[in-house]
């Protein structure tokens, strides 16, 4: 299996509504009607294996997210933190995700999930002068 999509994530009104909600004294929510939508291109390649007693689902992805949505908080005076939304340079990710199904007998069913990936975000417009990255 070979696949490409694209999608387009917009934002909900929570995460558009610019007028403060106040959780507590010490914390402000508001929204950023400035906000653009998220765009995500994903590529996958997996390969299925199926026997009598097992199956292997092995897949390769990656994907690119530009404009991605996240939260940020800044002070508002010394006491008061202010959570908005904000949109991220761009993110990239890739990963391995191994699946194996199988019957041990025939009430028993065993399955197992790994996952190796990658992940790196482009936050250059909040200040940072380099990404950051995570890995597993």
């Amino acid at each position: 299996m070979l696949s490409y999509g694209k999608c387009i994530n917009r934002a909900d009104e929570d995460e558009l509504n610019p007028f403060p909600e106040y959780t507590n004294p010490r914390n402000i929510n508001a929204g950023n009607p400035n906000i653009k939508p998220e765009q995500i291109h994903s590529f996958e390649f997996g390969y299925s294996i199926k026997q009598k007693k097992y199956s292997l689902f092995p897949t390769l992805y990656h994907r690119y997210i530009y404009d991605g949505f996240t939260e940020i908080s800044r002070y508002v005076n010394d006491t008061v933190f202010l959570t908005t939304f904000a949109n991220l340079s761009s993110n990239k990710a890739a990963g391995l995700e191994f699946i194996v199904t199988g019957k041990a007998k025939e009430f028993l069913s065993l399955n197992f999930n790994a996952i190796v990936f990658y992940t790196e975000n482009d936050a250059f417009n909040f200040g940072y002068t380099s990404n950051k990255s995570a890995h597993l």
